[in-house]
């Protein structure tokens, strides 16, 4: 509201479902989405959190009244699903970005977070270079690659391999990031990436900092002894594709919002990372 905006909350934010894994029946949810969509008044839908359950939609939504409709959809964590099938299937770009209650929903929200959503999805111009807060980010594998932006949550995208939804990764910069998850697991989920093959073809890969990767309860267990960013650098390497870590986004505090679909560039030999292509008219 303090940007212009006239928020409409939708109905499943309330509801008081049976299922605790989902905030109503998958039936409700894809209704509401597709009503969003096909309602001329509402020009983005932003998730409130991310959890569970996108994942069960996606065989089932409208994608040509979504086509049809285009709007600005942004989220992240278990959005990752809807925004990747949503462009792979409409083209349309969508956007890795903030939510109300988890981003937006603070007396103070993130100057950074806010200024980078406004760049991304009201400026009209593309976002350029994508400066980091952190500082911390560390080169994986050198070398330049350009294409257009895919990605998110490494367990979503994991859970999308061999359905007609998964995002394509030959020559795209493919973004990643996790959240509360042992290293071990991390591991696991991106040798089954590579042992899917496509992403050794991908043009960039930008790793984001693995927030509470271990969670604090196990990170003396001697199975956490190695890095979340010792298995990046690991795997990564063996596929020779220019690579970055430490790159904020998604669980962590003060993330950009970046387009799903669009052209970006990587440097990884000089840490930068753009996007190169206008993603709003």
């Amino acid at each position: 509201r303090q940007l212009g905006f006239r928020v409409r909350l939708g109905r499943v934010l309330k509801s008081l479902y049976g299922n605790p894994m989902i905030s109503a029946p998958d039936e409700e949810r894809k209704k509401e989405i597709e009503e969003a969509f096909a309602d001329r008044e509402v020009k983005c839908i932003m998730a409130s959190r991310g959890g569970y359950g996108t994942l069960r939609l996606l065989g089932d939504l409208d994608y040509t009244l979504i086509r049809d409709n285009p709007k600005l959809i942004v989220g992240y964590s278990d959005l990752t699903a809807l925004l990747n099938s949503i462009h792979k299937m409409t083209g349309l770009v969508t956007f890795h970005g903030p939510m109300v209650a988890t981003d937006f929903g603070s007396e103070q929200p993130s100057k950074y977070t806010l200024e980078w959503f406004q760049k991304a999805t009201m400026s009209g111009r593309p976002i350029g270079e994508v400066e980091q807060p952190s500082g911390y980010l560390r080169r994986v594998v050198e070398g330049v690659g350009r294409g257009p932006i895919v990605g998110g949550n490494l367990s979503l995208i994991t859970r999308m391999l061999g359905t007609p939804y998964q995002p394509e990764f030959e020559d795209k910069i493919v973004l990643l990031e996790e959240v509360d998850e042992d290293p071990y697991k991390v591991d696991g989920m991106l040798t089954h990436l590579l042992l899917n093959g496509s992403i050794k073809k991908a043009a960039g890969i930008v790793f984001s900092v693995c927030k509470n990767c271990p969670p604090p309860e196990r990170a003396g267990k001697p199975i956490n002894a190695i890095t979340v960013e010792e298995v990046v650098r690991e795997r990564l390497e063996r596929i020779g594709v220019p690579s970055v870590y430490g790159f904020n986004a998604g669980h962590n505090p003060d993330i950009p919002t970046i387009p799903i679909g669009v052209i970006g560039e990587l440097d990884a030999s000089n840490l930068i990372f753009s996007v190169t292509e206008t993603c709003t008219s």
